[in-house]
């Protein structure tokens, strides 16, 4: 069973900056992070994903409007949230507790 130190969660329009953050982690920093790069399963909250966060030791979130729109990002930390994930929030814009819609009361 595989398992990471960090689970990135975003929403796909920041995944150039995701996958300099990734980078650094893994490269500078030697962390293992589980990444979706290839926005993997077309189901919400598909066997992989689950998998990876549940065998994350932290769930990192890179937070931005759409990503706050987005049911998948809401499934994936919803599910960080249930296993009680620790959890870092890096915000990608400047945003308010209701641009954040639910999301906001999960983080």
């Amino acid at each position: 069973m595989t398992s990471y130190d960090i689970f990135i969660s975003y929403n796909s329009e920041i995944k150039d900056k995701v996958i300099k953050l990734y980078r650094q982690l893994t490269q500078k920093h030697k962390f293992t992070v589980w990444m979706d790069q290839y926005e993997i399963g077309s189901s919400r909250l598909s066997d992989e994903l689950s998998h990876a966060i549940l065998n994350s030791k932290i769930f990192l979130c890179c937070i931005t409007k759409k990503y706050s729109e987005s049911e998948n990002c809401k499934d994936e930390i919803c599910y960080a949230k249930i296993f009680k994930k620790n959890m870092i929030v890096l915000m990608f814009e400047r945003l308010t507790i209701t641009d954040l819609g639910g999301v906001g009361f999960i983080i």
